[in-house]
Parts: structure tokens; C-alpha cells; sequence
């Protein structure tokens, strides 16, 4: 009987892992916005909807400018990224014609 629960909370674990994952994530985003918004509060004097509105826009703007600059290098490192990607205006692959020495 116990293996049968054991089984059965490992199958209910699995099933409502993402669904998990999100409310974890989710948890911890409201206790960083509501630290940042109390510490904006006390240091600046303000109220707690504008420290909560600057705690936002600052959080998704540092996201974004992080990935402004993570997501260039990593398609680069693609091969779906390299393909398409010419340096200096030169052929992303060597092309040579049929026929033709390589020019040694």
C-alpha cells in the first residue's frame, strides 16, 4: 500500500510540475518587488505604489538590457544563427567555383 502511494504522489508530482515551477517563481518575484518597494519606501520617502511602479519598470528594464546583450552572442553560437550571419560583408561559407584551383 505504501509503494502504491509512493507511486501515485511521484505521478501527481510530474503531472503539476510546471504548474509548481510557475507559483515558485511567482513567489519569488513578489518577495524581491516587495523588498525593493519597502527599501524605496523607507529610503526615499514614497508612496508604495510608486516605489512599486519604479521597482517594476527597473526589474523588466535590466531583464531586457540583459538580454539585449546575452541573446546576439548566443544565436551566433547556433548553427541556424551562423548560417545567415556574413562578417564584413564576405560569403558565410568559402564558394568556389566548379573546376577552379584553390590558387596555391
Amino acid at each position: 500500500m505504501a509503494l502504491f502511494v509512493a507511486a501515485l504522489a511521484i505521478w501527481f508530482v510530474i503531472q503539476v510540475v510546471d504548474i509548481l515551477l510557475l507559483v515558485f517563481i511567482a513567489i519569488l518575484l513578489a518577495v524581491y518587488l516587495s523588498a525593493v518597494t519597502d527599501w524605496l519606501e523607507r529610503r526615499f520617502k514614497m508612496v508604495r505604489w510608486a516605489g512599486l511602479t519604479i521597482a517594476v519598470v527597473a526589474t523588466v528594464a535590466a531583464v531586457g538590457f540583459i538580454g539585449v546583450l546575452l541573446i546576439p552572442p548566443v544565436i551566433d553560437q547556433t548553427p541556424a544563427g551562423r548560417a545567415n550571419t556574413r562578417c564584413c560583408g564576405a560569403p558565410s561559407s568559402p564558394t568556389r567555383r566548379r573546376g577552379s584551383s584553390p590558387g596555391w
